[in-house]
């Protein structure tokens, strides 16, 4: 009998597939700040059935790939805030001191001041430089909150399904062995 070799290929290609494709609705949601999207994608392949286990395995796959991405950002745009002051003149000791989650632009001047930076122009400078940092994190940090929560829903779907499968190969199991008392 011919057995055909291809199917592990299949199998990946199919994977790569609902990667990209998820990776894409991701995208959607982020910019949206909406989940329907994915979750729409979702609910189709649990209608399917079962058999999109591995597909809903590779959405939580690319989910948490794209966290991973975020929180490098997050950690990035700290990095590019501390650097790009202490370029501009403000004491390292100082940058310890700020925290662009939680700063008010008042007592951002004071640190400023206290750091050696006199001039209007480089406070408005680095007032500029956290204003931007801190929309880039509110961002971020949105996108981080919204991947959690959909990281918990695909989960939720995802051990459905699995109870729903090992449930099913049980019944099927215990239905067709030899010694069972239901007929077949």
């Amino acid at each position: 009998m011919f057995e055909d070799k291809s199917d592990p290929v299949y199998t990946l290609v199919e994977r790569a597939y609902v990667r990209l494709q998820a990776g894409d609705i991701l995208v959607m949601c982020m910019e949206q700040g909406d989940p329907a999207p994915i979750q729409h994608m979702v609910e189709s392949l649990i209608v399917a059935g079962p058999q999109n286990l591995v597909a809903i395995r590779e959405i939580i796959a690319e989910l948490n790939t794209r966290k991973s991405q975020l929180h490098n950002d997050f950690h990035e745009i700290l990095d590019d805030l501390d650097n790009s002051l202490m370029k501009m003149g403000v004491s390292k000791s100082i940058v310890e001191q700020i925290n662009p989650l939680d700063i008010e632009p008042e007592r951002f001047m004071q640190l400023l001041l206290r750091g050696g930076l006199e001039h209007d122009v480089e406070h408005m400078e680095c007032l500029r430089f956290l204003e931007n940092s801190q929309e880039m994190i509110e961002s971020v940090l949105k996108n981080i909150s919204l991947l959690d929560d959909l990281e918990i829903y695909l989960n939720d779907w995802l051990w459905g399904l699995i109870y729903q499968t090992t449930r099913d190969e049980l019944s099927h199991a215990i239905i067709n062995t030899p010694k069972s008392r239901y007929p077949h």
